[in-house]
């Protein structure tokens, strides 16, 4: 397992939103800008706690029994499986229940917080990280949906460290693919910027094993669109304290692929 998936306006503002004058650029495969920064499918500045996963659902794609969810978790299996020791400090006491991270949202403007990187006994880069599910079924489990309309996806965010965004296919297939899983490098950026990515974007990591099916090496991106799980905001770095924070999510669907320059930002007052 240890080939396992491996901002700064200050410290105060990072926690509470955007800063003056940020930055917005965006890439898929050619770097380009995007003119609107405010995620179609998430924008917390406008106290939404929940990814409107299902606000592009087809009733022919999605099975009978899904229902959108969107709510954000941090990631259960950390590092600590391997022998880490890296853990998430949040700025604000946490929730109960499937909501806890809406403190975080209200505090932030989207969720924010510090990886605290330890590695303790790991033969690899220590990693945390956050998500969402897309769907569950009618007894809450998360299942696969198809959100191959979407496009792709657009980020609003700031971090420290370089951090990925990984697209989560659900346990089975994780293990069958050595765990590795289609995703794509964010940059660190000291200010808050928008990233746009097509489904195609999203490749295998490098070390991803060899008996990974060809079809699914040459189409990770739109094939995991199909049978999305969920999505992941993962920081692996070197040991250390890196802050972060996730201010908006966005779909390509309804977007053209020639962006426009802006250097707007939805911004939230410092604390």
């Amino acid at each position: 397992m240890n080939k396992k998936l491996s901002m700064i306006c200050g410290s105060v503002a990072l926690f509470a939103g955007a800063c003056s004058d940020n930055n917005v650029s965006g890439t898929s495969v050619e770097p380009n800008t995007v003119a609107d920064t405010v995620g179609d499918l998430w924008n917390p500045q406008a106290g939404e706690f929940a990814v409107n996963t299902a606000r592009y659902a087809y009733a022919e794609s999605w099975p009978k029994n899904a229902v959108g969810d969107g709510r954000w978790f941090w990631e259960m299996q950390t590092d600590a499986v391997d022998g880490g020791e890296s853990y998430i400090a949040w700025p604000v006491e946490l929730g109960t229940g499937a909501d806890s991270l809406a403190p975080v949202v209200d505090a932030c403007g989207g969720i924010c917080g510090t990886a605290v990187l330890k590695k303790g006994t790991l033969t690899y880069s220590p990693f945390v990280g956050v998500g969402f599910s897309i769907a569950t079924n009618d007894v809450g489990d998360p299942i696969p949906v198809d959100v191959s309309n979407w496009g792709g996806l657009c980020i609003g965010y700031a971090s420290e460290a370089a951090p990925t965004l990984v697209l989560d296919l659900g346990p089975q297939l994780e293990l069958e693919f050595g765990y590795a899983l289609p995703s794509v490098n964010l940059p660190k950026s000291g200010s808050f910027v928008t990233r746009c990515y097509e489904w195609r974007d999203f490749k295998f990591p490098m070390w991803a094993n060899s008996y990974i099916p060809e079809n699914w090496m040459l189409n990770a991106g739109e094939m995991a669109a199909k049978q999305l799980v969920a999505i992941r905001f993962r920081i692996q770095a070197f040991p250390g304290e890196f802050k972060f924070n996730i201010t908006s999510l966005g779909t390509l669907g309804e977007r053209p692929l020639s962006y426009q320059q802006s250097s707007s930002f939805v911004n939230k007052p410092d604390m």
